[in-house]
This record gives C-alpha cells, sequence and structure tokens, in this order.
C-alpha cells in the first residue's frame, strides 16, 4: 500500500473532491474511528471493522484508473479546488 492513500482520503474530503452522503452509513461509521499507527503516522492501524474504509481507499486510488474514467486524482491539486471555490 502506498502510505500516501490515507492522506490522499483526507485531502479529498478537506478539498470537496470526494464527497460521502447519508446513505454511506457504514464508512461513515468506520471512518470515525480509525486511528493513526503510532509505529507509521501516515497509517492507519489495522482494526476489525476498517474494511469499508479500505475498500473507499482502494477505489478513490485505483478505481478511476481502472475504470479508464480519467486521470487519477493529484493531491496537489486538492488546494487548488479549494482555492477556486472559495472565489
Amino acid at each position: 500500500m502506498d502510505d500516501g492513500e490515507w492522506q490522499l482520503m483526507d485531502q479529498m474530503l478537506e478539498s470537496n473532491a470526494w464527497v460521502i452522503t447519508d446513505n454511506c452509513v457504514k464508512l461513515i461509521e468506520c471512518i470515525l474511528l480509525l486511528i493513526r499507527d503510532v509505529g507509521r503516522i501516515e497509517d492507519i492501524r489495522k482494526v476489525d471493522g476498517d474494511d469499508p474504509a479500505d475498500a473507499a481507499r482502494y477505489g478513490l486510488v485505483s478505481g478511476g484508473r481502472i475504470a479508464g474514467v480519467g486521470p487519477a486524482f493529484v493531491p496537489s491539486r486538492a488546494g487548488q479546488a479549494r482555492a477556486s471555490i472559495n472565489r
């Protein structure tokens, strides 16, 4: 796993590039319980029940590329999205 994938998810949420809707109950519950791994702060500690977050991470990172629906999200552009929204 690429260590930046969890950070990518966070950046996408912060920039509104990824929106989780209310009907994603299991994902929302799971994300709220995620804890950083103290040995690897860029990673999430593996716990029972984190499968929805793992699935979302995998889908965000590779799903678009595999489906051929467009280029992968570039974290450096997350701030640009937020800046254009605030104008």
